[in-house]
């Protein structure tokens, strides 16, 4: 199997997040997404912004992911989720049937899906599960407040006192 887009890529800075900014409503009401879903950004971000060395493409997709599946298993009325806190990690989570506990390792293998007559490929968590391990990052799957799927990646932050020509060189 081919590696991700990501390791042939050169990473470089991305930020991940500012408070205040376009979408982020501080753990506000849900507003109206498609499908009848319910869609509710916040962000737990100190003022500035949030950076990690990676590739902008590939971990957008982790997101893109998240969200995707939120939307297609989380339950067809309910909130989903997605926030970026100060330590360079984000969330996303649903209000859906959640994933049970003894499943929660196995839904980063290829081609593993929790439920067989899903019209998914098996892959969309896989991805995600590769991308972050690449990243250096860890992912955490648990049940959301109130139930439903919680997924949260950390990844690692540069430091936020260094200049930002000294962010522009490590991440070249």
């Amino acid at each position: 199997m081919a590696r991700p887009a990501a390791a042939r890529r050169k990473p470089g800075p991305v930020r991940t997040g500012r408070p205040g900014g376009a979408g982020a409503r501080g753990g506000g009401g849900c507003g109206a997404a498609g499908g009848g879903c319910r869609l509710r950004a916040g962000t737990g971000c100190r003022p500035g912004l949030v950076t990690v060395t990676g590739d902008r493409l590939s971990l957008s997709r982790v997101l893109t992911n998240l969200i995707q599946n939120a939307i297609a298993y989380g339950g067809e009325h309910g909130c989903i989720t997605v926030d970026v806190d100060a330590d360079a990690s984000f969330g996303v989570s649903d209000q859906g049937p959640g994933i049970p506990l003894e499943e929660r390792q196995r839904i980063f293998e290829p081609f593993y899906r929790l439920r067989p007559s899903s019209t998914g490929t098996g892959l969309g968590l896989h991805l995600v599960g590769e991308i972050v391990a690449l990243h250096a990052g860890r992912i955490e799957v648990a049940e959301a407040h109130g139930g439903g799927a919680w997924f949260r990646v950390h990844l690692p932050a540069l430091s936020a006192v260094l200049p930002a020509a000294q962010v522009e060189h490590r991440g070249a």
